[in-house]
């Protein structure tokens, strides 16, 4: 780039800078009172534990349960404000009134006595408790009870929320406020420079931004203000994912590929940041929110020692949960609230960034193989995948996407002969779930075999014990010097049998063995003479399984059929053992984008697990398949015989790969 282009360029960008500052100042000048709506569901987002909207006309309320919460975001931010407020407490059994306890940013505020009929009460809050964010949060806490005939949890009746400013705004607004437009602005500007746009669009398409922000936030900055923060990362995670990817698949140069990276990571991170904001599966979410309690209230190097089945997941698994909560209790609230809905949208980021590392690390490899194009169509393999996506943006499943980012760095690392990407991936990929267990055998039979071949495999094979010892070593560090490492190797090395069923919902050979009843039939039960299902199914996973695995490996010289391995291992996982789950197939579909590079059935390959993996997973969700029913009553008849056929496609595809491993 010219100089005299370089220094217009650092002009524009520091001009965008003043112009968003200014721009998002002029904004914040207006501020009004602000309901938030009992009545209907637009501001259902601002709302945690109230129950649906009841009663009519003038008359709206709704019940909360024993706590509930309600976020006013971003709206007044260092001003003084006036919290309104119109409560009711009836009781069946009495007319006495109800203490409810009113906290308004964590920091208690009043002790009302609430009588059965409604009343209003007002508060005048300073600047001071506003903050320079802005934020409102008004907590509701009161003895729940319920109702004859209605076994919801009941605990007050609200009927208006509302908060008016007093006095001026501040000028000019917070720093993380203006901010937040000055660095998208910036961003979208660097970044239409490396897709090379012409300098007169891009600027327009700059301008054009900060004026359509500016007019979200001046006309419903309710509205606006929670998602500017998420638009900011999706550009910065695309925008970083995009460059990771160009750059290590020695792409960057290629401005066509570089640009149709960057469509695929945009479209790929900004749907899945979307689809995050549903509930996901609730049960999973309970253990994950006790998990990351204890590790933030306790500390994380005493997970282990405070409850066996909570903490029956490897310490990295913990040390995400341990991050995620930090940054809960430091921006959202110190005050951990389990039915909190903002809690669970930050659970599911380390899930989705890892599905963004995962896309860029099978795009780096795969460009380095074949070509750019074959990359995208490896990447979007996965960034597209229907059953990635509901697995770790919809459901939220937080540990498979990081541990099958780490197993396929350890798959890539052996095909590319690195030591290092070996050793850590498949030690951080153990250290994370215990699922890796299932792909530790074959890693570690491929050191010896393919590196460990001759006096001068000996340096790659130390290089990768080492590394994994060093990135093991680090993780394990707080439970030795906390002294809970015993408590540790415990309760890890006794996590199978916590959910004994044949199936724990995977459409597999055992679905098929219980014949749709797989989660009631336990799996310690005899199946041939004194042999239980388990014995007998880890049998046909590490023996019958591992015996071709192994002997496949040991025969394999090319990087194509130790890729075809790999991702046997983990269909082979997926079919053959017990205490399966539906997202178990999850690490597959990555393996499968690496041997894109190789070889052509992997195309085929994913295309049919990722439709069948995706109903596996949305067929067994409730929340889903109720509605369903409601709307097409056929549905219902469906889904057992469409459950058999889906196990005997996935079971039919892993005989059909076995054949394959023949000639790998």
């Amino acid at each position: 780039m010219p100089e005299t282009t370089r220094t217009a360029s650092l002009r524009w960008l520091l001009a965008l800078v003043f112009i968003a500052l200014a721009a998002m100042t002029l904004a914040y000048q207006k501020t009004e009172p602000y309901r938030i709506a009992i009545a209907v569901h637009s501001d259902d987002t601002l709302l945690e534990g109230f129950h649906a909207p009841e009663g009519k006309g003038a008359n709206v309320y709704r019940w909360t349960e024993g706590r509930a919460d309600a976020r006013f975001p971003n709206l007044f931010p260092g001003q003084p404000v006036r919290l309104v407020l119109r409560l009711a407490a009836p009781r069946s059994f009495s007319s006495a009134p109800v203490p409810v306890i009113v906290r308004v940013n964590d920091e208690p505020l009043a002790t009302l006595e609430i009588g059965p009929t409604p009343s209003e009460y007002a508060f005048d809050l300073d600047a001071g408790v506003t903050g320079a964010g802005g934020n409102l949060h008004v907590t509701l806490a009161t003895t729940p009870y319920s109702a004859p005939n209605d076994g919801r949890e009941l605990g007050v009746m609200v009927s208006r929320l509302d908060v008016l400013p007093l006095g001026a705004p501040p000028f000019p607004p917070a720093v993380p406020i203006a901010l937040t437009l000055a660095a998208g602005s910036v961003l979208v500007a660097a970044w239409q420079r490396r897709l090379a746009v012409p300098e007169r669009v891009a600027r327009i398409v700059d301008l054009s931004l900060i004026v359509a922000a500016v007019f979200a936030f001046f006309a419903a900055r309710v509205v606006a203000a929670p998602p500017s923060a998420r638009v900011l990362f999706t550009l910065l995670v695309a925008f970083a994912a995009t460059e990771a990817a160009a750059r290590l698949g020695r792409f960057a140069g290629d401005l066509r590929a570089y640009r149709r990276a960057s469509a695929l990571f945009l479209v790929a991170f900004a749907l899945r940041m979307l689809i995050a904001t549903a509930p996901g599966d609730e049960s999973n979410f309970i253990a994950f929110k006790a998990m990351l309690d204890q590790a933030t209230r306790y500390g994380i190097d005493q997970i282990y020692g405070l409850d066996p089945v909570y903490g029956a997941y490897p310490p990295f698994h913990h040390v995400h949960l341990w991050i995620v909560g930090l940054i809960y209790r430091a921006f959202v609230s110190p005050d951990l609230y389990a039915g909190s809905l903002t809690l669970n949208y930050l659970i599911k980021m380390p899930t989705i960034v890892y599905d963004m590392a995962i896309t860029v690390l099978v795009m780096a490899y795969v460009a380095r193989q074949r070509d750019a194009r074959v990359a995208w169509w490896a990447g979007a393999a996965v960034a597209l995948n229907p059953a990635i996506i509901y697995i770790s943006a919809y459901n939220g499943q937080f540990g498979d996407p990081i541990y099958a980012f780490y197993v396929t760095l350890a798959v890539v690392g052996l095909l590319t002969r690195n030591p290092l990407g070996l050793g850590i991936g498949t030690a951080l990929a153990v250290l994370t779930k215990p699922q890796s267990s299932a792909f530790a055998p074959f890693l570690a039979l491929c050191m010896l075999c393919q590196l460990g071949r001759g006096r001068a495999a000996r340096r790659p094979i130390v290089r990768t014990l080492a590394a994994g010892a060093v990135v093991s070593a680090l993780v394990l560090a707080p439970f030795a010097l906390a002294g809970t490492l015993p408590d540790l190797m415990h309760t890890v090395s006794t996590t199978i049998g916590h959910g004994p069923r044949i199936s724990a919902n995977a459409f597999n050979i055992w679905w098929l063995a219980g014949w749709g009843d797989a989660w009631n039939v336990n799996d310690t039960l005899p199946l041939i003479g004194p042999l239980s299902y388990r014995v007998v199914s880890l049998a046909l996973f590490f023996g019958l399984a591992y015996g071709w695995i192994a002997w496949r490996t040991w025969r394999t010289r090319s990087a194509g059929g130790l890729a075809l391995i790999a991702g046997f291992v983990g269909l082979a996982f997926f079919v053959l053992p017990t205490e399966i789950h539906e997202n178990y197939l999850f690490p597959t579909f990555p393996l499968l984008a690496v041997l894109a590079a190789h070889d052509r059935r992997a195309w085929w390959l994913s295309g049919v697990l990722a439709v069948s993996g995706f109903l596996n997973n949305a067929m067994i969700d409730q929340t889903l398949m109720v509605p369903l029913y409601a709307a097409v009553p056929i549905a219902q008849a469906v889904w057992f015989p469409l459950s058999i056929a889906l196990s005997l496609v996935q079971t039919g595809v892993l005989m059909l790969w076995a054949w394959w491993l023949r000639k790998a």
